[in-house]
């Protein structure tokens, strides 16, 4: 993300022309969720950061075991084509969850201008809350369609494919209200639309 102001961990890239970045590491699960945030130097190797998500730390003993586990990784990925496979959808995953992202963020053309770490990090966690709120949505609305729809031999075709991740239907822009007197419940969904 481009930050607009001078911060500890902007750095230049020519991604961000002559502007200054930093980048928001994701870590998502196989549920679509968003379940860490981390904030690194936008020139920094992301892989470094991998073991963070999941221990909150680091230390020289994980780092030597990360050395043997890399290389047995390395050696399993060139041996097994399904093990390929099986990364490349996890990529795409993580990828369809940025685009997402970069869709949400607009309300200053995508720039942090937070010049604390911790600002930053409290705002990449409300962007995953609202990412996590889309997806929860998208989930509900997919299960019932497929209820309506699983006589249909296309749905089954295309039923791996389907990402909860899409946001065309979604409106970015005007207000939101929220009356909690009257909230939707699983009973009481809007009308499907069930056209393929």
């Amino acid at each position: 993300m481009q930050i607009g102001v001078s911060a500890l961990r902007a750095d230049a890239n020519p991604h961000y022309g002559s502007g200054k970045g930093a980048t928001i590491y994701r870590f998502t699960s196989d549920q679509f969720s968003a379940f860490y945030t981390k904030i690194i130097n936008t020139n920094a190797r992301d892989a470094i950061h991998i073991i963070d998500g999941l221990l909150h730390h680091e230390t020289d003993a994980l780092q030597e075991m990360g050395c043997i586990e890399k290389t047995i990784f390395i050696l399993d990925y060139i041996s097994s084509e399904a093990m390929r496979r099986r990364i490349q959808k996890g990529l795409n995953k993580g990828e369809a969850m940025n685009a997402l992202a970069r869709a949400i963020f607009f309300g200053k053309q995508g720039d942090f201008r937070e010049r604390a770490l911790q600002d930053q990090l409290q705002r990449a966690s409300a962007l995953n809350i609202l990412i996590n709120a889309i997806s929860i949505w998208n989930t509900v609305y997919l299960t019932e369609a497929t209820k309506q729809l699983k006589t249909d031999e296309r749905v089954k075709e295309l039923l791996p494919h389907v990402s909860p991740l899409a946001w065309e239907h979604i409106n970015f822009l005007g207000e939101y209200t929220f009356d909690l007197r009257n909230t939707t419940t699983l009973d009481s969904l809007r009308p499907l639309q069930t056209t393929i």
